[in-house]
């Protein structure tokens, strides 16, 4: 292999556009822990899914001589954590073709970055890293971390159900069984303020079973508390009024209150996302009782 990475921003990035998109029409992302899975498309644009997230974005282009093999996505975020404002480096949609994977193609990646990050300042300005895996039958991209690969510094700090809902299964919900106000947490979608995102046209979820868009209106994740009744109702109704549409909503496997109330309801799920977290600073990872984070986002 000849290798070689170029980062840029989503300018830079519009001449390696249609190659990327070759590349995600390939990959396999897993439903209910690796019994369904579903392919992504970023749409005509590619690059508005990330950017909408932060106040800067750089993507890693990876390429085989002049062939594009694969990439990976850096997005800069102010996140609040114990009443301090951090920067926060959200590490997402990192993708290789077929051909290339377990080559240590990624390994390389991570090292071409983490090298130069020292003197370049357009590679700083964050004071954490962390990413999000989903799980196939409660194995995630973390098992490709070997040796001295650097994702090995990243921890796991939270697993989260995924749940993809009809909203008319809403209709009878008892609210008066959640928490008044949210238990300590870290919500990594902080600047989503609207009840439901939704992200049509900017990254469509297609089934693999049927090769159909999956509608999604992705909850806010600060909506299950009892606060935020008349909130939750006012999202379940623009859910259903975009005919075929689901809820989508991560909960974290500690909330146990929340996972019992869908329980009641009959609603469960085995589709699983985990997230990792690492701060070359205070040589750890972020804390927290739970997390949240806008399955809009991941």
């Amino acid at each position: 292999m000849n290798l070689s990475f170029q980062v840029c921003d989503e300018e830079g990035l519009s001449k390696y556009v249609q190659e990327l998109k070759e590349i995600e029409e390939n990959i396999l992302y897993p439903l209910e822990n690796g019994a369904e899975s579903f392919r992504i498309s970023h749409g005509k644009m590619y690059t508005p899914f990330f950017t909408n997230q932060g106040y800067k974005t750089r993507f890693l282009v990876i390429k085989d001589g002049q062939k594009v093999i694969g990439g990976i996505v850096a997005i800069w975020k102010n996140i609040t954590i114990s009443k301090k404002i951090h920067k926060l480096l959200y590490v997402a949609d990192l993708k290789l073709k077929k051909g290339y994977r377990g080559k240590g193609v990624i390994k390389r990646s991570l090292s071409y970055l983490f090298i130069r990050w020292p003197f370049i300042k357009n590679f700083q300005g964050w004071d954490l890293i962390y990413f999000c895996a989903m799980q196939r039958r409660e194995v995630g991209v973390d098992k490709t971390f070997k040796g001295m690969h650097l994702g090995r510094l990243a921890k796991p700090v939270a697993e989260l159900f995924i749940y993809m809902v009809d909203p008319k299964l809403f209709s009878d919900h008892n609210f008066s069984r959640l928490e008044y106000r949210p238990l300590k947490h870290i919500n990594l979608s902080q600047d989503r303020e609207k009840n439901v995102l939704w992200n049509d046209g900017i990254k469509d979820i297609i089934s693999n079973k049927n090769g159909q868009k999956i509608k999604l209106g992705h909850l806010n994740p600060e909506i299950f508390i009892k606060l935020n009744k008349n909130k939750f109702d006012d999202a379940i109704k623009e859910i259903k009024e975009k005919t075929g549409s689901l809820a989508c909503f991560s909960i974290d496997t500690r909330e146990q209150e929340k996972l019992d109330w869908l329980k009641e309801m009959g609603l469960q799920s085995e589709t699983k996302c985990k997230i990792f977290s690492f701060s070359p600073f205070s040589f750890g990872s972020i804390k927290s009782n739970t997390f949240y984070i806008s399955t809009g986002e991941i």
